[in-house]
């Protein structure tokens, strides 16, 4: 693709160069020519290494240069160059790591800055007006020819002005093999001379010394890679272009399932994030990548029981606004689910409420939602808990949230919601059961029951509770008739209520004989025998009864009457009455038996 007017750049092989202060000294600056230097930032510091490198490098490039026609145009041979380099395989694997000429040299190995910086180099032995454009995330040469500007990608054999969908081919191949998912920045480059660009293998070089640890060298490294950038802007792209390897080298790491890998990952990505690049795109990736560390290591700290406050503060000053929210909601988060854990629901709902108070991006749809299906999930185990404790209104307030905030995100209540209730129901039921708070056991049974009318559970409990309040009632000699209809509707095959009603009719003659009412009393216990035979002293009291309404009726002088009644009782099935009682009861009527 070709663009605007020609960059003037100079010759560079025939410009001087200023050295790292770790050079090898000579008589002068000048006996270093553009190639020497960019050995020499490559990492052959010895006038030993120096001389072998330039005789390794030299026999390598001779028949790469030797394919190149002088004769034919620039543009042509700046092609033919680029094929040649491919072709020849002196650049034969792409790999994020290989920033020098050492890896070419040694192996073939390269990345964008040492594939750039290498045909720049042989582009000037060529005549050809060349120079580098650097983004912080890339490299690449641009060739200056008499129509224009030819943008040239030395990392494949097609990056000849290649066209927009050739050139995206050609950056997402890289980003492939680099291992790196993020979007390599392709526009808005800036124009570098090659020291500009062996500035930038300093840079690398020095992110890569960090990354295993070796911060003094990577000081070292980056000093001089300060000293050679040219302009203030140059040194901003610089700091941008370490940022953006820093993340890169990191998201190996940061994919990993070692943890001792995510910490270098997050260690890595502090750094990059510490050097403030300006270039709005790699601030961003190197936020998102530090936020992605940072989380991992958080959850992990979690399951193990950590203290991650220093973790957490030591990251959230370098975040950028919207990732330093979605980190705080999600560390809310982990503390909500770790609270859960310690039972201590109310610490875990505040903390997944203070989590979703946060100004979370919408590129954190699926945080959010996880907040809030743990906020859910929160609310729903605290109307359990609260169930019970027997606590209702608590617990009933707990499923009302839960309610009113599906409703507010989906438009509907949950599925889940009316089961939830019910069991809350039972939980309070059974808990006012052992509490004997039978009359309010009922009530929250009954409830239970209006939500699900065939629920086995609920019918059983609540017969429980309406038993025991009959029983209450009978020991105080009271009879509750609609408390045993309802208990007879629940299950009509309950022997309770038959029971129950032989016990209230026995009670109603106790009252009838207290009264002197001796036939209400037996009328009303051969009620209570018929109702339920097996009941305990049935007959016994009816015979009592019938006694004492012998006896009323003998001194009533109505003795027939008293007889009939008398071969009743000596008819029951009972020995506790026996003729003796009989003809006492009859008194004055007994001769006439």
């Amino acid at each position: 693709m070709r663009v605007g007017a020609a960059v003037a750049v100079c010759a560079l092989s025939a410009c001087a160069h200023s050295l790292p202060a770790s050079a090898p000294q000579t008589d002068s600056a000048e006996d270093f020519d553009v190639v020497t230097l960019a050995l020499i930032v490559s990492g052959y510091e010895s006038t030993e290494g120096l001389a072998q490198a330039r005789v390794a490098l030299e026999r390598k490039v001779t028949p790469i240069l030797a394919a190149v026609d002088m004769r034919d145009p620039p543009e042509v041979r700046a092609h033919t160059l680029l094929r040649a380099l491919h072709g020849r395989q002196l650049l034969r694997t792409y790999d994020p790591r290989a920033t020098t000429l050492r890896e070419i040299i040694d192996e073939g190995r390269f990345n964008c800055v040492s594939a750039a910086a290498l045909y720049n180099l042989l582009a000037e032995r060529l005549r050809l007006n060349v120079y580098a454009e650097l983004l912080p995330s890339h490299a690449r040469s641009v060739v200056v020819v008499p129509s224009g500007a030819i943008f040239v990608e030395p990392t494949s054999r097609d990056g000849f002005d290649p066209d927009p969908p050739v050139r995206a081919r050609i950056l997402r191949r890289l980003q492939i093999e680099s291992g790196d998912s993020g979007d390599t920045i392709a526009e808005g480059g800036s124009p570098a001379s090659i020291v500009g660009l062996l500035a930038a293998i300093y840079v690398n070089r020095a992110s890569i010394a960090q990354e295993a640890g070796d911060v003094s060298r990577a000081e070292r490294l980056i000093a001089r890679a300060q000293a050679m950038g040219e302009t203030w802007e140059m040194k901003a792209l610089l700091r941008s272009q370490r940022a953006a390897l820093l993340a890169q080298l990191a998201s190996d790491d940061l994919a990993s399932d070692d943890v001792i890998r995510v910490e270098r990952a997050h260690r890595t990505l502090l750094s990059a994030a510490k050097l403030q690049p300006e270039d709005p795109r790699i601030a961003a990736a190197v936020s998102t990548n530090l936020r992605a560390s940072t989380e991992r290591l958080l959850a992990r700290d979690r399951v193990e029981k950590r203290d991650s406050a220093l973790l957490l503060t030591q990251t959230l000053q370098w975040l950028l606004p919207n990732d330093s929210a979605g980190l705080l909601a999600f560390a809310l988060a982990e503390r909500s689910l770790d609270r859960v854990a310690a039972g201590d629901l109310v610490g875990a709902l505040e903390a997944s409420e203070e989590a979703l108070s946060l100004p979370i991006a919408a590129r954190d749809t699926n945080l959010r939602a996880t907040i809030e299906e743990n906020q859910i999930a929160a609310l729903r185990m605290s109307a359990m808990a609260w169930a019970e404790r027997g606590e209702y209104d608590n617990s009933m307030r707990m499923i009302a949230r839960v309610k009113e905030l599906a409703e507010t995100r989906g438009g509907a209540s949950p599925p889940f919601l009316e089961s939830d209730r019910l069991r809350a129901l039972h939980l309070i039921g059974l808990r006012w059961l052992d509490e004997k708070r039978y009359d309010q056991a009922a009530e929250v049974l009954r409830e239970g029951l209006r939500l699900s009318p065939n629920d086995s559970a609920a019918k059983h409990n609540l017969r429980v509770a309406l038993e025991h309040l009959v029983k209450d009632a009978l020991s105080r000699n009271v009879c509750d008739l609609s408390t045993l209809e309802e208990i007879e509707a629940l299950d009509p095959s309950d022997p309770f209520p038959r029971q129950a009603r032989a016990r209230c009719l026995s009670i109603e003659a106790a009252s009838a004989l207290d009264a002197g009412d001796q036939e209400e009393a037996v009328t009303l216990l051969r009620e209570a025998r018929a109702v339920d035979p097996s009941a305990p002293n049935a007959v016994r009291n009816l015979g009592v009864a019938l006694l004492h309404l012998a006896h009323s009726l003998a001194a009533d002088g109505h003795c027939d009457r008293a007889e009939k009644v008398c071969e009743e009782i000596e008819a029951l099935p009972t020995d506790a009455i026996g003729k003796g009682d009989t003809t006492e009861a009859l008194g004055p009527c007994a001769p006439k038996r």
